[in-house]
């Protein structure tokens, strides 16, 4: 089944949510509306948004104001009235010891990924193209080979979704959403956006986010179906991120592999930039990005820092924009999608023959053996 463009958003359970916040900022006093609202399983209840001044999240609503922070010790968001935003918050259950320090163990973090799975197949589209397929899961190896991740697995699912969701899963497959692969422009802009996902999963912060996030939501009961609570969590580590340390770490280390690999670290400020006007223009495309990620224009100003450590005159600054183009432009997405079952094993090197390239190679294959033929029987004759 092909698949076209324009697509239509798989709206989950708990995002349903008013296009934009127009409170005071409770940190700043902005006046300003701050990011499109988000409603997440963990907070069904709440609308949170990101102010685009101070940059801190934060609920809306009649009731006074809560912050959204991050746990430093085991990642799960919680709402506060209060804190220090530049200190490490810690959420009751850590503060408390209540959380078991020593999750997730690997057993745990591949029993979730599993249940994650098999849940999100229910719920998203997922779709390939074989020659898209073999040049995504190329481009993802190639960046493992320059992070020293540690990941079990690699490749790349694609699915159905005009928002730009990314998630990385624990063994080191990332979820892609043909939103975000089509508001990227060149091959340097998807390595990192790739990059970023795989330094999440390497530092086990999608194991720890997913296993607990999944926990919580299943301890609280809000759905009659497990497999609903697992989707859920999924949701919510897109829409909640890692954290503001975290995603800086992943920002910081998805940079360095990309300037590593030959590609022109400016792209990537580009690509950030662009992302920063549809946050500010209200896009409902970033609304879960801009809640889970820092201001795009920080991140531009951390990664600015970063680029005093590129070396001056760096050659072979590349971004590859005609070769994305040819395998994951809009023309190659509307060609060649199709709808499978649900998320696919690694693509190699021959899925993407078609019987008609096959063929070719295979022609081309015998007009060499034959002129092969020919050289040596020439030679033969001359050397008599």
């Amino acid at each position: 089944m092909d698949v076209s463009p324009p697509l239509a958003e798989s709206t989950p359970r708990a995002s349903s949510a008013p296009p934009l916040s127009s409170s005071a900022c409770p940190l700043c006093g902005d006046a300003r509306p701050g990011t499109p609202a988000v409603v997440t399983s963990l907070y069904p209840t709440e609308y949170l948004r990101r102010c685009l001044r101070c940059g801190r999240r934060s609920t809306i609503g009649p009731a006074r104001p809560f912050l959204l922070s991050s746990c430093a010790d085991c990642g799960i968001p919680f709402l506060t009235h209060g804190g220090d935003p530049e200190s490490r918050p810690r959420c009751a259950d850590c503060s408390a010891g209540r959380f078991p320090s020593d999750l997730p163990d690997r057993h745990v973090a591949e029993a979730t990924e599993r249940e994650l799975v098999l849940a999100l197949e229910r719920v998203w589209a997922f779709v390939r193209a074989p020659s898209l397929s073999v040049y995504l899961d190329r481009l993802v190896e190639q960046i493992r080979s320059h992070m020293d991740t540690g990941l079990t697995a690699s490749g790349v699912a694609l699915f159905e979704d005009a928002r730009y969701w990314t998630l990385a899963l624990p063994s080191g497959r990332v979820l892609l959403s043909l939103g975000t692969l089509s508001g990227l422009e060149d091959e340097a802009e998807l390595a990192f956006v790739l990059a970023h996902e795989l330094a999440h999963a390497s530092s086990i912060d999608a194991s720890a986010r997913l296993v607990r996030l999944g926990l919580r939501i299943v301890t609280q009961g809000q759905r009659a179906e497990i497999a609903g609570s697992w989707s859920d969590a999924a949701h919510d580590a897109i829409r909640v991120g890692y954290g503001r340390a975290r995603e800086r770490e992943a920002d910081r280390r998805a940079f360095h592999a990309i300037v590593s690999m030959g590609y022109d670290p400016r792209s990537v400020l580009a690509y950030l930039r662009r992302v920063g006007g549809l946050v500010e223009d209200g896009d409902p495309r970033v609304a879960e990005l801009a809640l889970a990620h820092p201001l795009p224009a920080e991140r531009v100003r951390w990664l600015e820092a970063e680029m005093t450590a590129v070396p001056a005159g760096r050659a072979a600054l590349r971004v590859n924009r005609e070769v994305f183009r040819r395998a994951a432009g809009q023309e190659a997405l509307l060609a060649r999608l199709e709808r499978v079952d649900g998320v696919q094993p690694a693509a190699t090197e021959s899925d993407g023959d078609t019987p008609a390239e096959r063929r070719h190679r295979t022609l081309w294959l015998a007009v060499s053996l034959v002129l092969v033929a020919v050289l040596l029987a020439v030679a033969a004759w001359y050397l008599t």
